[in-house]
């Protein structure tokens, strides 16, 4: 599916982008709440997991590059 179109149908209901493996979508998200992309970024799930961490324990390499790059963490 075309991230854009993805992206306007789950950016209001997706707790952790991380959690749907699209790089393009993580992007989407990163520059349309650039302002607040620390705060966004940094909520635990449910299961108390934080996105890079999510990231890097399920080998998702380049979306945690991207947190990186995007100065996506704590």
């Amino acid at each position: 599916m075309d991230a854009a179109l993805l992206y306007k149908m789950l950016k209001r209901r997706s707790k952790h982008v991380i959690k749907l493996q699209r790089e393009d979508f993580l992007f989407l998200y990163c520059v349309e709440n650039d302002l607040r992309l620390d705060e966004l970024t940094n909520e635990p799930d449910d299961d108390q997991n934080l996105p890079f961490d999510f990231s890097l324990s399920s080998a998702q390499l380049n979306i945690a590059k991207l947190l990186v790059e995007h100065k996506a963490f704590k």
